[in-house]
């Protein structure tokens, strides 16, 4: 079972639709991709690089940031009714 699992997530990650035919056989594989092209959307990969990267963190410090101060002012609210 786990080396049936491991090919299926394997052939699943694959650039091509094709995987279908090598684990359903070329008539069903086919049938499938037939139906499955309609619906699919191919998603492009996000380019990444170190400006992005930077952007990103920034935003994720600044999030972190507020959350943090959003925390402590409500602890110190809390403080303030029950001293």
């Amino acid at each position: 079972m786990d080396k049936e699992l491991r090919e299926l997530f394997f052939l699943t990650h694959k650039e091509s639709l094709e995987f279908y035919k090598e684990v359903f056989g070329e008539e069903k594989g086919q049938t499938i991709i037939n139906s499955i092209s309609k619906i699919y959307v191919r998603r492009d990969k996000p380019e990444v690089n170190p400006t992005v990267l930077d952007k990103l963190i920034k935003e994720e410090q600044l999030n972190l940031k507020e959350k943090l101060n959003r925390n402590t002012l409500s602890n110190n609210v809390h403080d303030d009714h029950v001293g």
